[in-house]
Order: structure tokens, then C-alpha cells, then sequence
């Protein structure tokens, strides 16, 4: 039964051996066995956790398609799933013992061992009975010993790797340390989120728990995590005293904490090393560039960094206001320290949101968050989120896909916790017909950033558009249990019932969609009255008229209507009045969207695709 358990195992991973995204929680489910399940059960037989085996499994197949000669060292380490051929050597040198480009000259040396030790009958029967003397005393150690003394070691014991960094309490009565609490917590999460090995929440989820009275254990189940890093931070003349304490949630166990009583010139640096110590503490290795990240400190300017901060806490809020006077701070970092690369992404990320949302005008603003991006790089080429913003001008105002996903996939390379690139990316496979790994990646980002509202209808838009409405439904009523508020879910599961043949319940959401605008509300009657009359043909003709009575109407929902009524023309027209307004719908769904398929043939459909290059 082991045996076949392992070969089970083994036969998943080696399916899923190209996808660097596959882990323990994909394992999990294609095994239909929980977590806890798989490491009790692997670790009585293999004395490995799942991510241990997973690894292995991965390395063992690339040793055997270096020593085939196949590829590249490069090459390999994406065909067996590592995303960073940096980190795929850092593993392999780890497990064997040297660096995967010696592969060649290690496999000619094994060649003449084994020669060697076939000269002899007698050597090779000694070689044997060594080997399983070892293995015996091995399994002494490891099961015996430990039973004697009713107590197993504790070196390899965390197998989940995954933490939330919440929120710090200022114990500061002046108010304006916030901004220096939330970027303690920022600063220390930004670091683990360096390191491969660990999953690490974004900071939107796990700053919902600030002033939270729910548990640890709650908190850590609601986010999927195992591990959770709290703290505190006062602030008294030019010192800070910082109080940190990680915690095995689900056991509420504590495993580390300490205190720091620091000057305000070595505040930085204790960043890096809460950081390192976390990452110690749940046993995951470092590679030297995933350390240097932790270590590097990118501003000795204490008043640039406290603006910086502030910059951060209004661009965070989202709003055309907030995300205007955090410009104010980030411009003024910039002056305390012109060699500031995250104040000038700062800056870059400020007009592309004040440009994606037309709160600024767009040429303009995207044009100034480029020359920001390329600035901070140009001090830092390592900076995820710059690279994330330049793939979203690509995106937004080049229509230059091919720039648009190579800036994205650095920035995840760079950072494989950033949740945001993750749901960018998503967008930008959407966006070029690819839906099936949009999905992966929204996946992604949502597994980082759990109790994000938008997350959740993105990856019901991308199963409807592959056909999978219950799955779609599910997601669009989870978002909305988060944020009712947000109307434009409630189209998006009006147009599952519809292809569900669900009229009556199709109308009911659309009557809720309604009802959250003063304007569509008083309209309510009129729309019951046309599906009474006409049915659900009715009801979207009743919707282009309403939608033609705005100031400002949105047309490619226009567009689908007509789609949907079979009035291609007039929904090419439409169409191409959102294709000259730059509709950000037009940008996600027009190559593959299930709204407009009877359009998919129409050379003038064919002719929009090519002027935005999406015709390959």
C-alpha cells in the first residue's frame, strides 16, 4: 500500500512537472486527501515532507535530462517547474552536493565507479551489505530512537512554509506613527516575500485584521496559512522598542519573539533581521540572492523613508484624492533622497492607477509613470513592483502584449508572492485568448491576497469564459459576500443564469444590480414590466434604452446586449465605440469573450483584434 501511495504521488508531480505554480495544495487535491493526511503518511514512510518530495522529484528529473544533454541548465529548470534557474542551482547543489552544470563530468565519474565496483564480485557484494547497514542504522535513529524517548526531533518539523504578517500596534500616542507601524509590518512582510519557500499573504488581506478580536488559530484558518507574525512598535524620543512573536497558529503555539530597543539610524536594519530570523524559524533555506534581498537596505535617509511610508498609506486607500496627495510624499522623499529607487516606484505607481482610472490624463500619466518605473530601475533592477507597472502601461496604453507579459513574468520571478503581478498577469493572458493560464495565475494571486474582493470576480469571469458557470457563480457570490456594494458582479452572474437558461433568477440579480444605483432604481418597474410582456429579450432591449438614456453610456456592455439579441451590426458598432474609448472590458475579454462568440467570424470583429494585435 505505500509503495503504491508513492507511485500515486510520484505520477501527479511528474504530470505537473512544467507547472511551477504545483505545491501542496494542488497535490492535496488531485490525491483527494487533506494536507495532514499526505505528510502524516509520507512522513511515516519517506521521512519527507511534501514539499521536500515534490522537490526531489522535480531535481531527480532534471539530473536525468541533464546527463541526456536535452538542454540547457536554464532550459531545465523550467521544464521541471523552477521558475528561477538561480534558485533550480541553488537546489540542485544543495541535494547533490554540486552545482547542475557539473552534471556532465559528475555522471562520467559515476560511470567509472560503477565499473570499478563491477571488477568485483566481492566488492560489489560488500558495497551492499555497507549500504544496508547504514540504511539500518539510519532507520534506527529515525524510528527507533525516537520512540524510546517518546519524542521525535524537531529539526524539519514546519512543512508548511506559509505566513501572514499582521498588522503592528502602535503603542505611540502620537498619531502620526502609524505610518511607521504600517511600514514596519510592509517592510518585514516585503523581505519574506523575497524568499521563494514561503507563501506570504499581501498586505490588503492581512491588513483586514487590524483591531481584529477573532483568534489566531481563526485568522490563520480564514487565510490558509500556517504560520502568523504579530507585533508592536512605540516610538520614545530617537529610539523605537519593537515587539515581535511569531506563532504556529493552528496550535496557537509560540515559537519565537523577541524585543528590540533600537536608535532611529538602525531602525533599517532590524527590518532584515526580524525578517531572517522568521525565515530561520520556519526552516527555510536561503539562497544568496533571496539573503542579499532580505539584507539590502535601500535608504540611510530616515526622513525619506518615513515619507516614503506616508507616500504608501495614501496610495494604498485607492481613491482619486489618496492616491493624489501621496504624490505629495513620494516627490518629497525623492528630494530627502534622490537615490531612493522605491520612492520613484512610488511616483510611478501613483499616475498609473491616477491614469488606468482617467482621474489624470492618460498620455500624460502614463508617460510619467514609465520615466518613474525606468528611474527606479535604473537604481534597482530588482524592484518587482517597478516592473509590474511598466508591464501595466504596456498593457493599458501600448496594447503591446509581448512587452506587457515579459515585464509581468519578471516581476513574478522577481517576487513569486506579489500578488498583484500574479492578477495583472491574469489580465494580460485574458487579454491574448490564453484563459486556461489566466486562471492559473488568478489562482495565484488569490491564494496570496485570500480576502480580496476583486480577486474573486476576476476568477469568475475567467470560468465563465471557459465554460464553467458553477464555478463562476461561486466565485461572483463569495465576492460579493465580501463587498456587496460592488454592482458589477451582479451583470456578471445576470449573464451565467442567461446562458443557464435561468430567466426568472437571471432577472432577480439584475433587479439587485439596479437597486444599487439611484439612477437604474427607479427604473425597477418598467424592466419588470418588459420581461412580464416580452421575456428575457425584452429585458435586454429594455437595457440598451436605459443604457442610451445616460450621459455617459458603457458600450461594450451595449455590445453584448446586442450580441446576445443577434444584432451583430449594431454590436460591431458598439464595439468600436468602446475600441476608440480605450473600454478596459475591451482589453480583458474581446478576443475570447463568450458574450460576443456569434461575433467571433465577422471580418469587421477579425479587423478590431488586428488594430489592437491580437489577431495572432
Amino acid at each position: 500500500m505505500d509503495r503504491v501511495f508513492l507511485e500515486k504521488l510520484t505520477q501527479i508531480i511528474d504530470r505537473n512537472l512544467t507547472n511551477e505554480q504545483f505545491g501542496v495544495k494542488e497535490l492535496s487535491n488531485e490525491m483527494g486527501m487533506s494536507r495532514s493526511q499526505i505528510h502524516r503518511k509520507l512522513k511515516k514512510i519517506y521521512q519527507k515532507s511534501i514539499s521536500q518530495y515534490i522537490r526531489e522529484i522535480r531535481l531527480k528529473k532534471a539530473q536525468n535530462l541533464l546527463q541526456q544533454k536535452v538542454a540547457t541548465v536554464s532550459e531545465i529548470s523550467y521544464k521541471v517547474g523552477f521558475g528561477s534557474p538561480t534558485y533550480f542551482s541553488k537546489c540542485y547543489h544543495d541535494y547533490y552536493g554540486y552545482p547542475p552544470g557539473e552534471e556532465e563530468k559528475k555522471n562520467i565519474e559515476n560511470k567509472n565507479q560503477v565499473f570499478e565496483q563491477r571488477k568485483s564480485k566481492r566488492f560489489f557484494h560488500m558495497y551492499i551489505l555497507a549500504t544496508l547497514g547504514i540504511l539500518f542504522i539510519v532507520s534506527f535513529i529515525y524510528f527507533v530512537i525516537p520512540q524510546i524517548k517518546g519524542e521525535s526531533s524537531n529539526k524539519g518539523r514546519f512543512m508548511d512554509k506559509s505566513i501572514a504578517v499582521l498588522p503592528f500596534k502602535c503603542l505611540s500616542d502620537d498619531s502620526n506613527n502609524l505610518y511607521f507601524a504600517n511600514g514596519m509590518m510592509e517592510e518585514i512582510l516585503n523581505r519574506l516575500s523575497q524568499v521563494h519557500e514561503l507563501k506570504v499573504i499581501s498586505r490588503i488581506s492581512s491588513e483586514q485584521y487590524k483591531g481584529s478580536a477573532k483568534s489566531l488559530p481563526q485568522i490563520a484558518k480564514e487565510l490558509d496559512v500556517a504560520f502568523v507574525l504579530e507585533g508592536s512598535i512605540q516610538k520614545y524620543e530617537n529610539k523605537a522598542r519593537i515587539f515581535v512573536q511569531l506563532i504556529e497558529a493552528p496550535k496557537d503555539q509560540h515559537i519565537w519573539s523577541n524585543k528590540y530597543d533600537v536608535s532611529f539610524e538602525n531602525l533599517l536594519s532590524v527590518q532584515s533581521k526580524i525578517a531572517k530570523k522568521v525565515a530561520s524559524e520556519m526552516e527555510a533555506v536561503l539562497s544568496p540572492e533571496e539573503l542579499r534581498q532580505i539584507e539590502k537596505i535601500q535608504t540611510n535617509n530616515l526622513e525619506a523613508y518615513n515619507l516614503y511610508l506616508k507616500g504608501r498609506f495614501f496610495w494604498n486607500r485607492r481613491t482619486k484624492e489618496d492616491v493624489t496627495t501621496s504624490i505629495k510624499y513620494f516627490q518629497q522623499s525623492i528630494e530627502q533622497d534622490s537615490s531612493y529607487a522605491l520612492a520613484y516606484s512610488g511616483m510611478a505607481d501613483a499616475y498609473f492607477i491616477l491614469s488606468c482610472w482617467k482621474w489624470y490624463p492618460e498620455k500624460e500619466g502614463f508617460k510619467k509613470a514609465r520615466e518613474y518605473a525606468l528611474k527606479a530601475l535604473s537604481i534597482d533592477e530588482n524592484l518587482a513592483e517597478a516592473h509590474a507597472t511598466l508591464g501595466g502601461i504596456a498593457y493599458w496604453s501600448d496594447w503591446n502584449w509581448e512587452e506587457a507579459g515579459k515585464e509581468y513574468k519578471r516581476a513574478i520571478e522577481l517576487n513569486n508572492n506579489y500578488a498583484t503581478a500574479h492578477q495583472w498577469y491574469a489580465e494580460h493572458l485574458s487579454a491574448v485568448g490564453k484563459l486556461h493560464e489566466a486562471i492559473q495565475e488568478i489562482n495565484k494571486a488569490r491564494e496570496l491576497d485570500p480576502l480580496s474582493m476583486m480577486m474573486y470576480n476576476a476568477s469568475g469571469c475567467y470560468y465563465y469564459q471557459v465554460g464553467e458557470y458553477e464555478k463562476a457563480l461561486d466565485f461572483h457570490q463569495t465576492a460579493l459576500e465580501m463587498n456587496e456594494k460592488f454592482r458589477y458582479t451582479h451583470i456578471d452572474i445576470f449573464y451565467i443564469y442567461l446562458r443557464q437558461g435561468r430567466d426568472k433568477e437571471a432577472v432577480l440579480e439584475l433587479k439587485k444590480y439596479l437597486e444599487k444605483d439611484t439612477f437604474d432604481r427607479k427604473h425597477i418597474p418598467s424592466m419588470e414590466l418588459a420581461f412580464e410582456k416580452s421575456g428575457i429579450n425584452g429585458v435586454l432591449i429594455w437595457l440598451i434604452e436605459l443604457q442610451l438614456e445616460k450621459n455617459a453610456p458603457e458600450p461594450y456592455f451595449i455590445a453584448e446586449l446586442y450580441a446576445k439579441l443577434g444584432k451583430k451590426e449594431k454590436a460591431l458598432d458598439w464595439l468600436e465605440i468602446a475600441f476608440e474609448a480605450k473600454v478596459c472590458l475591451l482589453l480583458i475579454r474581446l478576443k475570447k469573450d463568450h458574450n460576443l462568440e456569434n461575433l467571433h467570424s465577422e471580418p469587421r470583429y477579425k479587423a478590431l483584434l488586428a488594430k489592437m494585435r491580437l489577431d495572432n
